[in-house]
């Protein structure tokens, strides 16, 4: 089954559950406010979700000078995959990083980080496109903002609660403690169900084979894995964890709540699955 497929498969079944829930509750009435709320939701997570990835990020777009060849990159690969050239977008982190986001080929846009420019040969940063183009041609994006939509809005109720909590309490802030994060802990694996559901794990397989064929280079395309596994373990990307499962490599760290966010198949087992073996 497809990623797009099973997208609107997942929003279908959301929009049924809003359905019987309110229909439950209020009779017709409900049915009614049911059908608004799924209806919006829809068109909020189909229309606007990668605009508000994209605006989490200082970002911005690859245009003019691009010493690192980038754009021709970018360009040719896409000409290989037979899509419409992505719009790339340039964001502030040391961290080496990338995602793609966009509904569909057509309104397509890859991130990069300036660690990724600075720390990558060219060989390498053509590899990570390329897994990019990949996500786009295989319409994964979609898939990634159904997960993130439906995180982020429980990550926002949750984390507003925990705030209030904090202050009342008067605990102090501390990343990933549970006692900090209490509705965040209890709602974090309702996330992780959501994503498994809306995203395949074998997804990231596919986007791996696909990757590797458009460049030719399977040996480098996995060391170029290995590599961002390494940076994503000494230099983490505190991106927004709705956010995480998009990236070629998680960007969290493993710890607390941050691990239900962990959705990729581990490095090595895609690296195994690639080459064959492991290590490189």
């Amino acid at each position: 089954m497809k990623s797009s497929t099973r997208a609107w498969i997942f929003l279908t079944l959301t929009s049924l559950a809003f359905l019987l829930i309110g229909h439950s509750l209020g009779g017709r009435e409900g049915l009614l406010w049911g059908l608004v709320v799924s209806l919006s939701i829809n068109c909020l997570v189909y229309l606007y979700a990668d605009q508000q990835i994209l605006s989490s990020f200082q970002s911005r777009p690859l245009e003019g000078q691009d010493p690192w060849g980038v754009l021709t990159m970018s360009r040719k690969l896409a000409e290989t995959a037979k899509i419409p050239i992505p719009q790339i977008v340039i964001t502030n982190s040391f961290s080496p990083q990338a995602l793609s986001v966009g509904r569909s080929p057509e309104r397509s846009a890859i991130v990069i980080t300036d660690g990724l420019l600075q720390r990558f040969s060219g060989e390498e940063l053509r590899a990570v496109l390329a897994y990019c183009i990949a996500n786009i041609k295989r319409q994964d994006t979609l898939a990634y903002l159904v997960g993130a939509a439906f995180c982020r809005g429980i990550l926002l109720i949750t984390q507003s609660l925990d705030a209030v909590v904090r202050w009342l309490i008067g605990t102090k802030k501390k990343s990933y403690a549970p006692h900090s994060h209490l509705f965040t802990y209890l709602f974090a694996p309702l996330c992780h169900l959501i994503l498994k559901l809306a995203v395949r794990p074998q997804s990231y397989y596919d986007s791996d084979q696909l990757a590797a064929s458009l460049i030719s280079e399977p040996q480098i395309y996995a060391r170029t894995l290995w590599k961002l596994r390494s940076y994503s373990m000494t230099l983490p990307y505190p991106v927004p964890a709705a956010y995480a499962h998009a990236f070629i490599v998680n960007p969290l760290t493993n710890k607390g709540w941050a691990r239900y966010f962990h959705t990729q198949p581990s490095v090595e087992q895609r690296i195994s699955r690639l080459i064959g073996y492991y290590p490189i």
